[in-house]
């Protein structure tokens, strides 16, 4: 179901979305629950496809690009990073610099003292990286040449430095290391800014070829920049004699480097892991990491007229990732006939950039939780002109509304090669179809509920998009709760969300909330909260129809002075990595009092991530309370530094601090950190910082801090809002006589009649039960509270079983072990056959867990799915509630399904007697009502 869908685009054929269940898997792999394909034009020649497939072992979260290489505009490059083929970088950096619309990350890399791809590189014809000789049989490489012949295999090649004297001497490698050198290597620019050097090995030899001829002879030298037109050989120990005795300074030098095929006419190619596929068939894996994993892997198809560029995740509570034989059963599946293994686990990357993006977006989910750097990369680049319009693209932030409320709707245009095409906004004609509503320019005003068509022309191409608009808002759902903001500030509010009378969560415009304000504190504008310039308290108010949620505000922080910097006690200056020098000391330069602290730092010897520390003493300073924030003077000096902070909390969790992304200021200014809401108390302040994570940035700096200070909202008055609306049940209520139907209840199971109370709770319960025809518990129940009546029990525990009733269908499923697929999967299969052939109106599910929060699935996607599927079959007219064990009675209506939590008491304690509640349901003339009933009445 579509909720909260931003920018879902629809317009021409290049995107659809099918959902299909039980069709056939990959050869001999698990049974197929449920799968979900999009497919998006890049550009002219590159189709990006998502498919996330469930499956009796998990989630198959799988990316392909699909590039043509008959399309005249399309071509491959291999991507490394624009330092040299020895540093290391993300993929969507790489793709920046090539201009690429799509990429994924490329070969296994070496980190034996630099970082190095095992395999070959080369592009447009020249050999940025030779081929690795020390893997029995070579690598394999992939490659395209200079015609767009894609090919998959194994080269045979050498390397020698040839003297003036007509001598070769063998080189092993270019642009790569060995962990002794003891071989020659040749080095170019494409390596890196700087030679080896002595770096590691102070004794390395390195012979400067300048225009092929030999200008110096270094040996135990620091690193130099490559020459332009040039190269260095390098070597030590049994190399160096070779190198001294066969090189001299003036010389004539010639490097003949032999491929098969010929890298001259190869415009891309890297190398890989294993093959995966020869010719169709499954290969015998030389190079296998056994086990589940995130994989990348490239094909070819029969015709060789398209490449496959596949990523799969893993290494994640939903995405669990596949060996690298299912690897190749995928590839096979999707059309590849060759392909081999690229780098996997936490390298695993594919991005693309869209023609209406500015830059790369990662499709996939990273096994690190973000972007890893890498050696080099496969990306695809477009030519394709600029043509004319020929489609439309129709997008909002969310297809779903209310009466009375607006949405907005955005048209952009395209090309026949996917380019964007600049339209006139007020040349586009906008009609709504099967229901009412009002179109002033963009923005659609609700006039009543149910199913519509947006419909928008321009410049006769069409674009259209379903909506669904509901009625009243019954409850108002906020990112915020009760806060505090400085005085003359701001507060973005969040979203807002209106919930609907069946459950439905709606995105609400910010102007179609009424606000009000209590007390001095400030006014609402297009979502903004704008703060009083004097302290203050009271409360916020939105509205819109009869729904109603306030929230306290208090104006301005009560400061407390943590460090003023007035003198350097306790204090310490630190540094990431060590060749990061700088120090700590006082300035009289100053915002508070009569001295600073004067931060300076070089980051000029590194490229990699550097940070330098202010160290408040040993362990950091413990602050009295939580704060709202962190406040402190900075003054500026324009380096676009990111400056942060570090703290520890009760739990032992290190925190990071964002002041500032960029010191882009001159001067003094007061920045703020705010300190993450999960942090529990005690609250340790650890480290201020300045960081450079970008490696072109290269400077020395310093900063001046004074004044560090911990922010604490001031206390909330006692101030009178409104309570707050909730959606509330129509089902829910109590009926006291059933006059065509029967009764049954839900109950906590008890075990065990081990002592009078639980006696006394389950004659009760046995009571109920001998008015009920059925009697569910969840969990174990002693036999003899079950027995003596003529109802049904079932004990919700393990196991899946349907009962049918005249309009009702019971199922008992079975989330035991974190969710329907691992507690049995074919469940899902049970289930899903179950409500497809269901006849009856009212579907009661039960299960011993909760579904969603805490308790609930261990794999989230699967709880997700699970509740689009019974909200297809709610759409359809059936009448859904799912039941489960839990802490509290409590009923969450989403989307049109019921879920109701029953609680379980400790029935060791008699103090919550009259809080103890039975489930019972009473289906009285077709009709099915349900509400929580006391087991003792007062």
């Amino acid at each position: 179901m579509n909720r909260y869908i931003k920018n879902l685009i629809i317009g021409v054929s290049s995107l659809a979305m099918v959902f299909t269940s039980f069709t056939p898997s990959f050869a001999n792999k698990p049974f197929i629950i449920h799968e979900e394909r999009v497919s998006e034009n890049i550009s002219s020649g590159v189709i990006h496809e998502s498919i996330k497939q469930f499956n009796a072992k998990g989630w198959w979260n799988i990316n392909v690009l699909r590039v043509n290489l008959d399309d005249e505009y399309t071509d491959i490059k291999a991507l490394f990073a624009q330092n040299g083929i020895s540093k290391r970088e993300r993929l969507t950096d790489m793709m920046k610099v090539s201009n690429a619309v799509a990429g994924i990350n490329g070969d296994f890399f070496s980190t034996i003292y630099n970082s190095y791809p095992e395999g070959a590189v080369v592009q447009n014809g020249k050999m940025i990286s030779s081929p690795y000789n020390t893997w029995n049989d070579g690598l394999p490489v992939f490659a395209v040449d200079n015609y767009k012949n894609p090919s998959i295999g194994f080269w045979d090649w050498t390397i020698g430095a040839i003297t003036q004297s007509g001598q070769r001497v063998p080189v092993i490698f270019m642009n790569k290391e060995s962990r002794t050198h003891e071989e020659v290597i040749v080095y170019d620019k494409n390596w890196g800014p700087l030679s080896p050097g002595n770096k590691v090995f102070n004794d390395l030899v390195e012979i400067v070829v300048v225009d092929n001829y030999v200008s110096d002879i270094r040996i135990g030298q620091p690193p130099m920049p490559f020459p332009e037109n040039g190269y260095i050989i390098a070597g030590r120990g049994k190399a160096a004699d070779v190198l001294t005795n066969s090189f001299h300074i003036g010389e004539y030098v010639t490097l003949d480097i032999n491929t098969t095929p010929d890298f001259n006419n190869i415009s891309a190619a890297i190398g890989g892991g294993s093959p995966l596929l020869k010719d169709g068939m499954k290969t015998d894996f030389k190079i296998n990491i056994k086990g589940d994993h995130p994989r990348t892997a490239i094909g070819i198809t029969r015709d060789r007229k398209q490449v496959l560029m596949v990523t799969i995740d893993g290494r994640d509570t939903s995405y669990k990732g596949v060996s690298q034989e299912v690897m190749a059963d995928i590839m096979l599946s999707l059309g590849a006939v060759d392909a081999i293994n690229l780098d996997g686990g936490g390298s695993t990357t594919m991005a693309v950039k869209p023609s209406n993006e500015d830059n790369p977006i990662i499709v996939n989910r990273p096994s690190d939780g973000s972007e890893r750097r890498i050696t080099n990369g496969i990306g695809i680049t477009s030519t394709a002109p600029e043509g004319k319009l020929s489609y439309i693209k129709l997008s909002t932030d969310d297809d779903n509304m209310f009466v009375g409320t607006t949405r907005k709707f955005y048209v952009k245009g395209y090309d026949e090669y996917h380019n964007p095409v600049d339209i006139e906004d007020t040349d586009v004609q906008f009609f709504l179809d099967g229901i009412n509503g009002r179109f002033d320019g963009n923005v659609l005003t609700a006039r009543s509920s149910g199913e519509g068509t947006v419909k928008a022309f321009y410049n006769n191409t069409l674009a259209e998009m379903k909506i669904k608009v509901f009625d009243d808002v019954k409850e108002l759902q906020l990112d915020i709760d009760n806060f505090g903001v400085d005085k003359s500030s701001e507060k973005n509010l969040g979203k807002i969300y209106g919930k609907s009378s069946g459950g439905h969560v709606v995105l609400i415009e910010p102007q179609d909330i009424n606000w009000e304000i209590i007390g001095n504190v400030g006014y609402v504008q297009n979502g903004i909260f704008y703060s009083s310039d004097k302290p203050a308290s009271g409360a916020i108010v939105a509205r819109i129809g009869s729904a109603v949620k306030g929230a306290l505000v208090t104006v301005g922080f009560e400061e407390v002075m943590i460090n003023d910097f007035e003198n350097l006690g306790g204090l310490s200056f630190l540094s990431y990595p060590q060749v990061v020098t700088g120090s700590i000391d006082l300035s009289s330069e100053s915002a508070v009092g009569a001295r600073s602290l004067k931060l300076r730092y070089d980051f000029t010897g590194t490229d990699d991530t550097r940070a330098a520390y202010i160290a408040l003493g040993e362990g950091g300073v413990e602050l009295s309370k939580k704060p709202e924030k962190i406040g402190m003077w900075v003054y500026g000096n324009e380096s676009n530094g990111w400056l942060r902070g570090q703290m520890s909390d009760g739990a032992g969790t290190t925190h990071r601090l964002d002041f500032t992304t960029n010191v882009d200021w001159k001067g003094w200014k007061f920045v703020t950190a705010n300190i993450p809401a999960e942090a529990v108390h005690p609250i340790k302040l650890e480290r201020i910082y300045i960081t450079e994570i970008n490696p072109v940035n290269k400077y020395t700096g310093e900063l001046l801090i004074d004044g560090l200070k911990a922010m604490y909202s001031k206390p909330f008055d006692a101030v009178n809002i409104p309570e707050s609306t909730k959606v509330i049940d129509e089902k829910q209520r109590t009926v006291d006589k059933v006059e065509n139907g029967f009764k049954f209840f839900m109950s906590f199971g008890i075990d065990k009649l081990d002592n009078l109370y639980k006696i006394q709770v389950a004659k009760n319960i046995s009571n109920q039960l001998s008015n009920s025809k059925y009697g569910f518990f969840m969990g174990k129940t002693d036999e003899i509270l079950k027995g003596g009546t003529n109802a049904t029990t079932v004990e919700i525990s393990t196991g899946y079983q349907p009962i049918k009733d005249n309009g009702i269908l019971f199922i008992k499923a079975d989330n035991s072990k974190g969710g329907l697929r691992p507690s049995n999967p074919e469940q899902w299969i049970w289930l899903k056959n179950d409500l497809a052939n269901a006849t009856q109106k009212n579907i009661v599910i039960t299960m011993p867990n909760p579904i969603f929060g805490s308790g609930g699935f261990t794999d989230k996607l699967e709880a997700k799915l699970l509740h689009d599927t019974l909200v297809q079959y709610e759409e359809k007219g059936k009448d859904i509630w799912v039941v489960y064990n839990g802490s509290k009675n409590q009923v969450d209506l989403r989307d049109g399904i019921r879920y109701v939590e029953l609680a379980k008491p400790n029935l060791n304690s008699t103090s919550t007697t009259f809080d103890l509640r039975l489930l019972e349901f009473a289906y009285n003339n077709g009709e099915l009502t349900y509400d929580f009933v006391p087991i003792f009445k007062k």
